[in-house]
């Protein structure tokens, strides 16, 4: 692959590999589908394509500012004062759905 070395903000080196080459658009043996349909279809890939594309050129030219130590592009990381994280407590959204759904089961069960 071709891609180049990129620096990924926290000391280690990670790679961007260039865009995939999109493949031609599927040939349709069957003349039920309108020409119109074929047009918004390569449309949309063109602008996921140019989308990639933007993408791909913008990520590349940070990146190169970066290792280059140029002051137009910084790596933020935002810094937390210890105390303003001493009473955080995560919250596990998954075992707090599970809990509330076998709640609401055995209400159900002791209704019936």
């Amino acid at each position: 692959m071709g891609g180049s070395k990129r620096h990924n903000g926290n000391g280690h080196a990670a790679r961007l590999s260039p865009p995939a080459q999109a493949p031609p658009p599927h040939v349709n043996h069957h003349q039920h589908h309108n020409n119109n349909n074929n047009n918004n279809n390569n449309n949309v890939n063109n602008q996921n394509d140019d989308l990639i594309n933007y993408i791909y050129d913008s990520w590349n030219k940070v990146t190169r500012e970066l290792e280059r130590g140029s002051e137009d592009a910084k790596y933020y990381q935002e810094v937390l004062a210890p105390r303003q994280l001493a009473n955080f407590r995560p919250f596990d959204l998954d075992e707090w759905w599970a809990r509330r759904l076998v709640q609401s089961i055995n209400r159900n069960k002791h209704r019936s």
